[in-house]
C-alpha cells in the first residue's frame, strides 16, 4: 500500500512538474502599447547574448514598428541557416488601466539577403542565452525556438 502511494504521489509530481507553464500576463484590446525593447545577439562583447541595443517609446516608433509584425505573412520555411546576417529579440511591453504591466516577445531573424521572419516566443519554446556568442550558435539558437511557425516579415525592419 505504501509504495502504491509513492508511485502515486511520484506521477503527481512529473505530471505537475513537467507541464508547459503558462505564459505571463499577454495583452488584451484593453491595454496601450509602452515600450519595445530589442535586443541582439552580438560577438566581441563580454555581456551574456541577447545583448538589449535599443529602448523605443515614442509612440510614432511604436506604432511603426507594432504595424510591422502586425502585418506578417503566413507561417513560410526559413531560408538556409547558414545565411543568417542577425538574430535579435523584440518585446514589446503593455500597459493597462491598473498599471501593470503584460509583454510578448518575438524572435526576428535577418538573413544575408534582406529577408525578415519573426516567430513568437511561446513556452517552453525560450530564448536562448549564449556567452560568448558566436556564429555558430545559430542555428542552436533557432532550433531551441522551433523551425515551424516563422513568419515572412516583408521589408522593413527595426
Amino acid at each position: 500500500m505504501k509504495s502504491a502511494k509513492m508511485l502515486l504521489l511520484l506521477i503527481l509530481v512529473m505530471f505537475t512538474g513537467c507541464s508547459a507553464a503558462a505564459p505571463a500576463s499577454t495583452p488584451d484590446n484593453n491595454d496601450q502599447l509602452n515600450s519595445i525593447d530589442v535586443s541582439q545577439y552580438r560577438t566581441g562583447t563580454t555581456r551574456t547574448q541577447p545583448e538589449l541595443i535599443s529602448v523605443y517609446s515614442e509612440q510614432k516608433d511604436l506604432a511603426s514598428i507594432n504595424n510591422w509584425f502586425m502585418e506578417a505573412g503566413d507561417s513560410v520555411t526559413l531560408p538556409d541557416l547558414n545565411s543568417i546576417e542577425k538574430i535579435q529579440v523584440v518585446s514589446f511591453f503593455y500597459k493597462n488601466s491598473g498599471e501593470s504591466l503584460k509583454g510578448e516577445a518575438y524572435m526576428l531573424v535577418t538573413f544575408k539577403d534582406g529577408s525578415y521572419y519573426s516567430k513568437q516566443v511561446q513556452p517552453p519554446s525560450t530564448v536562448m542565452d549564449a556567452y560568448p556568442y558566436q556564429e555558430s550558435d545559430n542555428e542552436q539558437i533557432i532550433n531551441r525556438m522551433g523551425i515551424d511557425g516563422w513568419r515572412s516579415m516583408g521589408s522593413g525592419g527595426i
